[in-house]
């Protein structure tokens, strides 16, 4: 497993790929975005979900395998996002996929 450090995320496209592949993900369907943020150890140390709109999501609320899972794949293959994730957000709330 690939550790990186900093801030990394998942899009729609991402989150989509992912939930075709695991059917029981218990995600809601606004989910647009999730942004990661790992230590200089690459451990997980925030976690931030947001909706089409930009808004944001509690993660407690669809936590679990499915979001470790993906939490995962964004650390291996996600989106290099500024170090607050404000970018991924802008461009959700702008319309745009991430």
């Amino acid at each position: 497993m690939i550790r990186r450090t900093g801030v990394f995320g998942a899009g729609v496209d991402m989150i989509e790929a992912f939930k075709a592949q695991w059917p029981c993900h218990r995600f809601p369907d606004e989910l647009a975005c999730v942004v990661a943020h790992f230590d200089a150890r690459g451990d997980l140390v925030d976690l931030e979900a947001f909706r089409d709109d930009g808004g944001p999501l509690d993660t407690q609320d669809f936590d679990g395998a499915a979001l470790v899972a993906l939490v995962s794949d964004i650390q291996s293959h996600g989106y290099t996002a500024r170090s607050d994730g404000a970018d991924m957000v802008a461009a959700i709330q702008a319309g745009k996929d991430w």
